[in-house]
């Protein structure tokens, strides 16, 4: 676990760097219009994952949970039935694709000299989409023996050549929308490669057969996971629907403001979820074996080893954001900077209340429970579509409004729902995981207002040098504070043993 926690860690780091990089670079060559068209080809391309999640989001479950009975045969039976059915898929989505890519300018607003490439953007995106389902069932085996830290190197591997061929096609030639799609149909290649050598070195014995594909094992994976494809449509719903409605009901331009004020916080978001999937292969092997006491313990060790993690480095971003972003952005106004930070910091209100309590979350695909969230999060994302819509056809809050609903129904859903159900799911008190919950809040309440106290006391005009040395300050703060504020005496203790064993293993390496 150990490893995959730390490979993570690095992947988030190589991630957030070229995403730290680019997005500045591919927003000044562009502009708003031509990136706010970027962002959301991507985002409704991701619309592909709702059909494609009825069967690829459970299947990892279902290999691992059969492979640690011991079942290999009909692991293998899952395995080659998901590869084939992913063939099918791919071939409907690049029907649909092809009709949608036609007719582009009449399903959202494009300019006309904008059209052209924004189709060969999309087509592009497509193709990575085709592709990427393959990459996400060759992955599953390395989630069935708990080594997710191959998945780590790999992604960080597809991050440093996408963020190569991105700046190299938009330094060196003229600016295009397609660029950034190019280079992930690239990156995405080096990732299917790299998980056919993943797959091989594993050796689990785990194999694709055309013949081992079975009607009955597919009928079963949709009935698990067809809620899951509600999952995904609320998902899409919030971070996609509001890309279309800011098109549609405001401007083009206006998206470009949207998808750079939430452009880091999606990939904090991104890794709170990549963290805690270095949790679940351990989960998910406590609750095959019916070990329910040590699930429990691994379960809540998790919530505060996730928000050890994560709260430092989001107080870090709360109390130095307005700098950073300045700094990140120069070509922007003072008021377009305040603007674009005002929005960040409300769409980070949601991602705070993730990092403390989203392992909760994977317990739905454990248990294989999936009816009562994908109804939950179907609700949320419904609501929140109604209340955008309806405040940007009444009103003229604009982007404020689309950022509010969104945050405050996200919330809602995590604080009525999320941590009651994930003791249900394990047939504990509804109340159990909310002191967990809690505790992880009040410490990132009092962390935050110990960095703001000490943010203003700094009158120093921030240079990159300067924001580097105090969020990093702040950082490590933050860390020695939580380090005694969430875990106990007996934790703290294993804790530091690890870490021990650890440096002694690499010294004598």
């Amino acid at each position: 676990m150990a490893l995959n926690l730390i490979s993570s860690i690095i992947v988030f780091a190589i991630q957030l760097l070229v995403n730290f990089l680019l997005a500045p670079f591919i927003l000044r060559s562009l502009g708003d219009e031509a990136y706010g068209l970027l962002t959301l080809a991507n985002s409704l391309v991701s619309y592909g994952y709702i059909l494609t999640m009825v069967i690829n989001s459970v299947s990892g479950r279902f290999i691992a949970f059969e492979y640690h009975a011991g079942r290999v045969l009909l692991a293998s039976k899952y395995y080659s039935s998901v590869l084939v059915i992913n063939i099918i898929f791919s071939l409907l989505i690049c029907l649909s694709s092809a009709l949608f890519i036609y007719k582009i300018d009449a399903i959202i607003n494009v300019s006309p000299e904008l059209k052209s490439d924004a189709q060969i953007a999309f087509g592009l995106y497509f193709a990575n989409f085709c592709l990427g389902l393959f990459n996400g069932i060759f992955s599953a085996l390395a989630f069935v023996v708990n080594k997710v830290y191959l998945i780590a190197f790999r992604s960080a591997l597809a991050s440093l050549v996408f963020g190569a061929l991105v700046f190299g096609l938009y330094y060196f030639l003229e600016p295009m929308i397609s660029y950034s799609a190019f280079a992930a149909l690239i990156s995405s290649i080096v990732v299917f490669i790299s998980s056919l050598f993943i797959v091989k070195k594993l050796g689990l014995g785990v194999r694709f057969r055309l013949r081992y594909t079975r009607l009955r094992l597919l009928k079963a994976l949709f009935k698990s996971g067809a809620f899951n494809s509600f999952n995904s449509l609320s998902y899409s719903i919030i971070n996609g629907a509001d890309l279309l409605l800011c098109n549609l009901l405001l401007n083009p331009a206006m998206v470009g403001v949207m998808a750079i004020s939430k452009s880091l916080i999606i990939t904090i978001e991104s890794f709170i979820a990549m963290l805690s999937g270095v949790f679940s292969p351990k989960l998910t092997e406590l609750y095959a074996k019916n070990l329910k006491a040590e699930l429990v313990y691994n379960l809540r060790f998790a919530l505060r080893a996730q928000a050890f993690i994560c709260l430092p480095p989001i107080c870090a971003f709360v109390g130095l954001g307005a700098e950073f972003y300045a700094l990140w952005l120069p070509f922007k106004s003072s008021s377009e900077i305040a603007f674009i930070y005002a929005l960040a910091m409300i769409a980070a209100a949601p991602a705070l209340f993730s990092a403390c309590m989203y392992p909760l979350l994977s317990l739905n695909i454990i248990v294989n429970s999936l009816r009562r969230p994908a109804m939950a999060n179907l609700v949320m994302a419904l609501c929140t579509f109604c209340s955008q819509f309806a405040l940007l056809s009444f009103t003229n809050w604009g982007l404020w409004a689309m950022f509010v609903c969104a945050s405050v129904c996200y919330m809602a859903r995590i604080l009525l729902f999320d941590i009651a159900n994930a003791a249900r799911n394990l047939g504990l008190k509804k109340s159990t995981f909310f002191i967990d919950f809690a505790r992880n809040l009040v410490a990132f309440i009092a962390l935050l207002a110990i960095i703001l106290a000490l943010k203003s006391l700094i009158v120093l005009s921030f240079s990159w040098l300067l924001l580097v040395l105090f969020g990093a300050l702040f950082c490590l703060f933050g860390y020695l504070f939580l380090f005694f504020v969430l875990f106990n005496k007996e934790q703290r203790t294993l804790f530091l043993e690890l870490i021990k064993a650890k440096l002694l293993k690499v010294k004598k390496c």
